[in-house]
């Protein structure tokens, strides 16, 4: 959602990063590879220019360096390598705090992006289905229950003393309403996908189903492929960050870094690509 950041003069950014790699990747062996180097080197900072970009670039370091030292401690036992292990450790969890601060400061994200959603309805993303608009505004509720309780986990990880609270129950209640938030957008796709068809039928039965309608309805319903597939990944970390310590239904923590690493892959191949939820014909 929102994701249809305003592309740079000099052209689309995310799409001249996945250029320039395959670029690269095709270049003969001898030929001089600057030129696509620093291609590819714009193309990363536009990228993590955008707050969308960052955030996902965070995001992987944050569940991907854990990972990494849990895949070091499979690989060479519990006494090896403790300093790399306990710096990884802790290099991502810092990472994971620092986007929850960022989140203090509104813009895209926070209280005041969703409090402007339910004012102006900014989200609803052109689709005509009066489902989708009540499921968006319904997901901008949940989140105004969601930040604050964030918010106060965040403080309290930072300043324990002056912000003494139950973290942890702050946490799994904040994931309550995560999860909340996942299974509406999970509805609100469904109905997405379902005026899409109805959209392409009636421009077939129309003969009005031009080529470049066509191609652009294909890429909307791509677009919501993949972000159905990253709400299924998004699931089960959810469900389980509403749980007690050690609960039996809990997850053990490498599958948490890598359900969590691979959504983080998968939203960057997203914004990369520029796919959008909104409807085509808006």
């Amino acid at each position: 959602r929102g994701e249809g950041w305003a592309r740079r003069r000099r052209g689309d950014p995310l799409l001249s990063l996945v250029l320039a790699a395959h670029a690269m990747a095709a270049t003969p062996s001898g030929r001089d590879t600057k030129p696509y180097l620093a291609s590819t080197l714009r193309a990363i900072v536009a990228y993590n220019e955008s707050v969308y970009g960052w955030d996902k670039t965070n995001k992987n370091l944050s569940y991907g360096l854990p990972l990494l030292c849990t895949v070091l401690k499979q690989l060479y036992g519990d006494d090896k390598h403790l300093v790399l292990r306990e710096g990884l450790r802790q290099l991502g969890s810092n990472l994971a705090l620092s986007r929850c601060g960022a989140r203090l400061g509104g813009g895209p994200f926070g209280l005041f992006a969703e409090i402007e959603n339910l004012l102006n309805d900014s989200w609803s993303g052109g689709w005509r289905d009066p489902w989708i608009g009540r499921c968006v505004k319904l997901q901008s509720t949940w989140m105004l229950a969601y930040y604050p309780l964030e918010h106060l986990c965040w403080a309290n990880a930072v300043a324990p003393k002056l912000f003494s609270i139950n973290a942890e129950l702050c946490s799994r209640v904040s994931c309550v309403f995560w999860t909340l938030w996942i299974v509406t957008d999970l509805f609100c796709v469904w109905r997405r996908f379902r005026e899409l068809r109805r959209l392409e039928d009636k421009l077939r039965k129309d003969g009005s189903l031009t080529p470049s309608m066509q191609a652009a309805i294909l890429r909307s319903r791509k677009a919501l492929q993949f972000h159905t597939l990253r709400l299924l990944l998004f699931l089960p970390n959810a469900i389980h960050w509403t749980l007690p310590s050690g609960h039996r239904w809990g997850m053990p923590g490498t599958a948490v870094q890598v359900l969590g690493l691979a959504e983080g892959l998968v939203g960057t191949y997203t914004l990369a690509q520029g796919f959008s939820v909104a409807n085509p014909a808006a």
